[in-house]
């Protein structure tokens, strides 16, 4: 049927259009390539939500090291030392024996692991750093056993790698 002007008449709507759009869908044509699309899509946004979640792991890590930092210049500022080290890594002597030492149980495990592992110095000083260090990490005040335990599993990772 046409009009006046010779153009198709338009034909009453039998089906609402999104009843229309779900029977195209359902009888359009598949092909395989349609669901590789798909799947490499998907991969891709998987890939994408992975490389935010790292970036703000990331962001949470520095802004800890940041923390850390900033309690190791604090302490060092309070112990009143003239030219304080810029890490735990530096400190020595006396001035590591007085931030870094550890409460009673720690200090019995340090013991009894220098003289199994036959830690040297130089060794038992760097687990004394490293457990300052994980104990700023931590937000404690002092160094506690545990954080000499992890210090001591480091180092024996250390060893065997």
């Amino acid at each position: 049927q046409r009009n006046e002007d010779g153009q198709p008449k338009p034909q009453a709507r039998t089906e609402a259009p999104r009843q229309q759009e779900a029977r195209f869908r359902d009888e359009a044509p598949r092909h395989e390539h349609w669901g590789e699309a798909t799947q490499q899509r998907d991969a891709q946004r998987r890939e994408a939500m992975d490389l935010q979640a790292q970036a703000r792991q990331r962001e949470a890590a520095a802004a800890r090291e940041t923390a850390q930092r900033d309690a190791q210049r604090t302490r060092y500022a309070k112990l009143g030392v003239e030219n304080p080290p810029r890490s735990n890594a530096e400190a020595d002597g006396d001035l590591l024996e007085k931030v870094a030492a550890p409460d009673p149980p720690g200090r019995q495990l340090l013991t009894q692991a220098a003289e199994r592992l036959k830690l040297s110095a130089r060794g038992y000083h760097r687990v004394l750093r490293v457990g300052r260090t994980l104990a700023d990490m931590d937000g404690s005040d002092g160094v506690k056993r545990l954080h000499i335990a992890e210090a001591l599993s480091y180092r024996r990772i250390a060893l065997s790698g």
